[in-house]
C-alpha cells in the first residue's frame, strides 16, 4: 500500500493501524470488533496519520489525509454521513456504530509512545469485576499518564458532557435575547 516504504523499516517505524470512531460510539466501531473490543483514544498523532474508506486489506480502498478527506466521505452511505453530521454538529453525543458496515481505517506513521500518544484506554464492560485487569490498567495508566474507563462509563460521561454543552448553549442563546 505504501509502495514498499516500510519494507526495511524497524517494527516501531511501521504504520500502526486503527479505526476512526466517526460516530463517537463509546464501545468503538462494532464493525472492527474482530480486532478487539477495547480501544485507545489517541492524541498528538493527527498530522502523521493517513486514512482509508475501509480496511486496507481490500484492494478497493482509497487513501486520504486530514486535509484531503472529501473523496473518502463521498463513499459514506447516507446513514453514516447523516450520523457523522449529527455527532459533529452536537445534535447528539454519539450514535450506535452498528450502522457502519465498513469501518474507516487510520494508519499512524512513526513511533507511538504510550505516554505521549495515548489519552485514554477504553475497556469493554465484559472486564468489569476482573481485579487483575483493573490492576494492570491502573499500573499502565499511572506509568503513561493516561486514564481508563469502561465503555458504559464512557457512554455516561459522553452523554453528561453533551447535556452540559447543550445547557450552556441554551443559556447563551437566552442571554442573547435579553
Amino acid at each position: 500500500m505504501f509502495d514498499n516504504v516500510y519494507t526495511k523499516a524497524k517494527p516501531f517505524q511501521r504504520a500502526k493501524y486503527g479505526v476512526i470512531n466517526i460516530v463517537n460510539d463509546p464501545v468503538g466501531i462494532k464493525a472492527a470488533h474482530g480486532y478487539g473490543d477495547s480501544h485507545f483514544v489517541m492524541k498528538g498523532v493527527r498530522l502523521r496519520a493517513s486514512f482509508s474508506d475501509c480496511d486496507t486489506a481490500s484492494a478497493a480502498s482509497i487513501l486520504a489525509s486530514c486535509e484531503h478527506y472529501c473523496h473518502v466521505m463521498d463513499r459514506y452511505d447516507d446513514s453514516a454521513l447523516r450520523s457523522v453530521i449529527d455527532v459533529a454538529t452536537g445534535k447528539t453525543a454519539w450514535i450506535d456504530s452498528s450502522l457502519i458496515g465498513c469501518f474507516k481505517e487510520v494508519q499512524y506513521h512513526g513511533e507511538i509512545q504510550f505516554a505521549k500518544n495515548i489519552k485514554r484506554v477504553v475497556v469493554n464492560d465484559r472486564h468489569k469485576g476482573d481485579k487483575n485487569m483493573s490492576k494492570i490498567l491502573d499500573q499502565f495508566c499511572e506509568k503513561n499518564g493516561c486514564d481508563w474507563l469502561y465503555c458504559d462509563d464512557l457512554r455516561k460521561e459522553t452523554e453528561s458532557n453533551h447535556a452540559k454543552k447543550q445547557q450552556q448553549q441554551a443559556a447563551d442563546e437566552e442571554g442573547k435575547k435579553e
